[in-house]
């Protein structure tokens, strides 16, 4: 699906028994839209080895991370997870309890706790 948004993009989301992000260049940044909301929904996710989004998730707890442009080894995991609904149920469970590190006040608090640190 590509231009999903708004309802759509969560609804889309919301129906997917699995999230696939495949990325091309491991150096960029993107992605990281449909994998936080599909984390905050609780999907297993696959996702492309990538420097630019690897801070938000943990491979093989959060998520199942595949080599960038191997075809192969993302259907082989595309194909298991699909036939493993309890690695599914897991990974999406991990997922979910994982972003929740994420929000504005966990963040904030980080913030502060860094700054505070630099003033004593």
């Amino acid at each position: 699906h590509y231009d999903a948004f708004g309802e759509d993009f969560e609804r889309l989301l919301a129906a997917a028994a699995l999230v696939v992000i495949p990325l091309d260049r491991d150096d960029e940044s993107s992605g990281q839209l449909v994998l936080l909301h599909a984390m905050a929904l609780g999907k297993a996710i696959i996702v492309t080895e990538n420097r630019g989004i690897a801070d938000y998730y943990r491979p093989g707890e959060t998520a199942v991370v595949v080599p960038p442009h191997d075809p192969s080894a993302l259907r082989r995991q595309i194909e298991r997870l699909m036939t493993a609904s309890e690695e599914r149920a897991r990974l999406g469970r991990a997922a979910q309890e994982y972003i929740r590190e994420f929000t504005l006040e966990n963040q904030a608090q980080r913030v502060a706790a860094i700054i505070n640190g630099l003033l004593r």
